[in-house]
C-alpha cells in the first residue's frame, strides 16, 4: 500500500513555513472545498480525476507556491478546454494590501516581499485590465477610480469565498452586518433595531462600531449608518434624516427659562458643536456665556448634562429618548439646524442588496416619525 508524502502547500522548497497572506489562504481554502485541490505530492490511483472548476484550481496552485505566481494553460468548461492565463495570487495579495494601506512600502512589509516585487505585482494587474490602479506621485501612492472599484469588487468576492468557510448563524435565516458610530449606535439604532427585527423574523443583524465607512468599502459591513459621512466614492448614499442643535439639561428648579439666562447657567462645552454655532443662528451671538465644563465629545457632554452638571448642546436624534423618557429636557425651542445629515452608505454591488434596501427604508421611516419629536420645557 502507498503512503502518500504530504506536503504543505505554504512551505518554499528550504522547508520553513511561509507568511501567506489571507487572499492566498482564502483561495487555497476554496480550492479544497470545491475539489479535491490535493496537498499530496502524489496522488492516489483510486482518486477520480479532476474536472471542470476543481481541476483549474489544482492546476492553478499545482507550482510549489515559493512565490504564489501561478500560470495556468488551460481551463475545462465542460468538455472544452479554454486556454487562459489567471492573475498572480501573488499580484492579487500585493495589490489588496497596498489598496488598504495606501503605501508600497507597507504593503511589503506586510507581505514580505520588497517595494519593488509589489510594485511589478502591480503594474502586472494594470498591464492585465488595461488601466492604471494607482496613481503614482515620488512615494506616494493613491488608487485611481478604476482601482477604487476594482478592490471594492475583489473584497466582496473574497468574502464571498470567506463566508463559505463559516458556518450559517441558523439555516433559513438572512444576516445583515450594519455598521455605526458609537453615537449612533448607542444613542439611535440600540432602541429601535427590536421593532425591525420583530417585523422582520427571517433576519439576523450584527451591529459594529465605526468610524467611517472603511469596513463598507471592504466589504467587511454591508451597510454604515453615519452622521456627516460626506461624498464616498463607489458608494451609494441615502440620506437617512436630517438634524438640529438645542440645549438640554436634566430636569430641575433652577434651569434657565430664557436663552439670555444661560450667562448664569453651567454650560457644558464640546467641540463638535460649540455654543457659538447656536447663539449666532438664533440672533444671540453677542451673549457673553461662558463654559465651566469641557468634554471632548457629544456623548461626553450629553452624560455630563443627564448626571445634572449642566446645560449642554445636543443633537436632536441622539436626545430624542432621553426626552421622551424625562431623563433630559429640552430647555428652548430655538434651534440650529446643521449641515449635515444622517445618511445610509453602501457597495451598489453587494450581494445583499435586497436585505441592504429593507432596512435602509424601515430605518429612514424610524427616524422621520414626528410621534418621537421632543417636548418643549415648561417655561
Amino acid at each position: 500500500m502507498h503512503i502518500a508524502e504530504r506536503s504543505d502547500p505554504c512551505k518554499s522548497l528550504g522547508g520553513r513555513r511561509r507568511a501567506v497572506h489571507p487572499v492566498f489562504d482564502i483561495l487555497v481554502k476554496a480550492s479544497l472545498v470545491q475539489g479535491r485541490l490535493s496537498t499530496h505530492r502524489r496522488r492516489s490511483p483510486q482518486n477520480p480525476p479532476l474536472s471542470g472548476a476543481a481541476a483549474a484550481l489544482r492546476r492553478i496552485f499545482h507550482e510549489d507556491c515559493r512565490g504564489c505566481g501561478i500560470l495556468a494553460r488551460e481551463v475545462c468548461v465542460g468538455s472544452f478546454a479554454v486556454p487562459v492565463r489567471p492573475p498572480s495570487l501573488r499580484a492579487i495579495a500585493a495589490f489588496e494590501a497596498a489598496a488598504r494601506h495606501e503605501s508600497f512600502t507597507k504593503a511589503a512589509d506586510e507581505l514580505n516581499l520588497t517595494q519593488s516585487a509589489i510594485s511589478h505585482a502591480i503594474r502586472s494587474l494594470e498591464l492585465r485590465l488595461g488601466v492604471d490602479l494607482f496613481e503614482r506621485y515620488g512615494r506616494t501612492v493613491a488608487l485611481t477610480e478604476a482601482g477604487r472599484a476594482f478592490v471594492s469588487r475583489l473584497r466582496l468576492s473574497l468574502n464571498l469565498i470567506s463566508e463559505a468557510f463559516e458556518a450559517p448563524s441558523r439555516p433559513g435565516r438572512a444576516r445583515l452586518v450594519v455598521a455605526s458610530t458609537a453615537g449612533i449606535a448607542e444613542r439611535v439604532l440600540s432602541a429601535r433595531l427590536s421593532s425591525f427585527m420583530a417585523a422582520q423574523p427571517d433576519r439576523e443583524l450584527e451591529l459594529r462600531t465605526v468610524t467611517g465607512v472603511g469596513e463598507v468599502s471592504a466589504g467587511e459591513a454591508d451597510v454604515a449608518i453615519l452622521y456627516g459621512a460626506g461624498a464616498c466614492a463607489g458608494l451609494t448614499q441615502r440620506r437617512l434624516a436630517g438634524e438640529a442643535l438645542f440645549p438640554v439639561a436634566a430636569p430641575g428648579a433652577d434651569l434657565p427659562r430664557r436663552p439670555e439666562d444661560l450667562v448664569r447657567a453651567p454650560l457644558i462645552a464640546q467641540p463638535e458643536h460649540p455654543w457659538r454655532l447656536w447663539l449666532e443662528q438664533v440672533g444671540l451671538s453677542d451673549l457673553p456665556v461662558h463654559a465651566t465644563l469641557t468634554a471632548d465629545s457629544p456623548l461626553a457632554a450629553l452624560e455630563l448634562a443627564r448626571s445634572g452638571a449642566g446645560v449642554c448642546l445636543a443633537r436632536g436624534l441622539l436626545v430624542r429618548d432621553d426626552l421622551k423618557a424625562g431623563r433630559l429636557v429640552r430647555l428652548f425651542e430655538a434651534e440650529a439646524a446643521l449641515r449635515e445629515d444622517y445618511t445610509a452608505v453602501w457597495n451598489p454591488a453587494s450581494p445583499r442588496a435586497d436585505l441592504i434596501r429593507p432596512f435602509v427604508d424601515w430605518l429612514a421611516g424610524a427616524l422621520e416619525s414626528p410621534a418621537n419629536a421632543p417636548t418643549l420645557h415648561a417655561a
